[in-house]
Order: C-alpha cells, then sequence, then structure tokens
C-alpha cells in the first residue's frame, strides 16, 4: 500500500517521499543508499571522443561523504518521508540507523517522518529489537475490510478511471475471499488488474482480465514473501 503513496507524492514536488521494502535493505548502507536513491552502481556520465558512454560510480557522482550526513542533507531541500514496509523483518542495525536519521533530522530542525508498516507482530519485534523511539511513535491498526468495504476499494477506482468492469457478482466475492479482506492484498490485486486492463487497450475488465492478472500477481506476492 505504501508504494501507492510513494507514487502519489512523487507527483508533488513540495515532498520528497522514500518507499523500502524492509527485506530489500538488510543493512544501514542499502538504506542510505535507497534514501538517496543509488540504487545502480553506474550512471552515464557522458560520452567519450570514440563516440562511447562513459560511466562513472554513484557514490563518486554524487561525492564520498557520510552516506548519512548526505541522507541528512537530502533534508533541507523539502520535507522528507521515509516509508517503510514489512518493517517487522527490519534489523536492529536498520532500525537504529532510521533512529540515527530522525535524532539528526531533530537536531538539524528539518522535517522528516518515518511510517514503519507490517504485521499485527511488529509492535512486539520493535519491543525486541528495543529501539527507543516505540513510545513516542503514534500507532494505528489497520484490521480486514468487511466485504462491501473491499470491494468499493477494489472496483471503485477502476470505474472512476474510465474502466468498464464486467464480472458476475459471483467472481468479485470470489476475488475479495481469496484476498481474505486485508487492505493490501485487495489493492495490490486491484493495481495488477488495473494494468493488464490497460495493456489489453479495450479498458474491459471481465474474467478473462482475472485469468491473466492472478499469475502475475501471485509472482509479485512470491517475490515480497
Amino acid at each position: 500500500m505504501l508504494h501507492h503513496v510513494e507514487r502519489k507524492l512523487e507527483k508533488n514536488s513540495r515532498v520528497y517521499p522514500v518507499y523500502v521494502l524492509s527485506p530489500s535493505v538488510p543493512t544501514p548502507k542499502s538504506l542510505h543508499r535507497k534514501f538517496l536513491r543509488e540504487t545502480d552502481r553506474s550512471q552515464t556520465a557522458g560520452t567519450s571522443q570514440d563516440g562511447r558512454e562513459r560511466k562513472t560510480s554513484l557514490l563518486t557522482a554524487t561525492g564520498t561523504g557520510d552516506l548519512g550526513e548526505r541522507c541528512v542533507a537530502v533534508m533541507y531541500d523539502k520535507p522528507t518521508l521515509l516509508m517503510a514496509d514489512e518493517a517487522q523483518r527490519n534489523s536492529r542495525e536498520v532500525l537504529d540507523a532510521i533512529l540515527s536519521l530522525t535524532d539528526a533530522a531533530r537536531r538539524k530542525k528539518t522535517k522528516f517522518a518515518v511510517i514503519l508498516a507490517g504485521t499485527p507482530t511488529l509492535p512486539s519485534h520493535l519491543r525486541k529489537m528495543d529501539v527507543s523511539y516505540l513510545n513516542s511513535a503514534r500507532r494505528m491498526r489497520m484490521e480486514r475490510l468487511d466485504i462491501q468495504s473491499a470491494k468499493s476499494a477494489l472496483f471503485e477506482p477502476m470505474t472512476n478511471t474510465g474502466l468498464d468492469v464486467r464480472l458476475e457478482e459471483v467472481v468479485e466475492n470470489r476475488l475479495i475471499e481469496q484476498r481474505q479482506c486485508y487492505p493490501y492484498f485487495v489493492q495490490s490485486i486491484g493495481d495488477t488488474i488495473w494494468n493488464v486492463a490497460i495493456e489489453s487497450n479495450d479498458r474491459v475488465i471481465d474474467t478473462e482480465t482475472i485469468v491473466l492478472a492472478h499469475p502475475r500477481w501471485d509472482e509479485d506476492v512470491n517475490v515480497m514473501y
């Protein structure tokens, strides 16, 4: 769900959003690089005399200063929101790095907020990791949706964007039941179905669309878990 938030905030030039899927940032260095959007080890630096592209290290291109300090420098430019999904899988070292960023932002008086999202085991995981910012955090628990709310969350965005939903109610209910009414799963399968419908060019969502969407959604979930 948070990666959808990042997409929307990317269009807002007043906020710098950083989304991380926690298993993909196992170390503080990987967290900082994600924060700085240094996802590739090299980038194009220009063209040589023989016409070939030159490559240069991103670390060289952006400076060799401390990664944490450079993350704080980003916060000076605009308010920053760090969103960590599956946070119950964060290591102690990564949680400490997040805490260091919040402390630095407070000292420098920059605007920085953190959202840690995860399973119901997240609070106990944070206590086990003995991270000191747990007590000052605001907790919000997201329960499973009821059937009607889940159907609205799944299909209303599709119809609102001009897609033609042609599914029998029994198919709609089966989709919801398979997702067990969890908000993230409902939104995730909806995103996959929407993409399949757009790619088909006819902007119709029918049983064939669902059949095509399921393997893609299953693959995305397997990658995450």
